[in-house]
């Protein structure tokens, strides 16, 4: 089943918080990697929408990096 990359998103959202004056360095990094990995998602799958024969070249961001111009 596909996994929605707006699920990372509202996690990061979620372990964010009300208290960000606490925020410790390993939820700071969890925070932006789960946000990055969801917007890398979007990208990927909107420019696999745009042309369906990238499907199975984009696995990583240096790959999306590279074969999108």
């Amino acid at each position: 089943m596909p996994f929605d990359p707006e699920d990372f998103f509202r996690l990061a959202k979620d372990m964010l918080g009300e208290n960000r004056e606490e925020l410790d360095e390993a939820r700071a990094r969890t925070i932006i990697g789960r946000s990055y990995y969801s917007v890398f998602l979007k990208a990927r799958d909107k420019v696999i929408q745009i042309n369906p024969l990238y499907r199975d070249q984009l696995i990583s961001n240096r790959d999306l990096r590279e074969n999108v111009h």
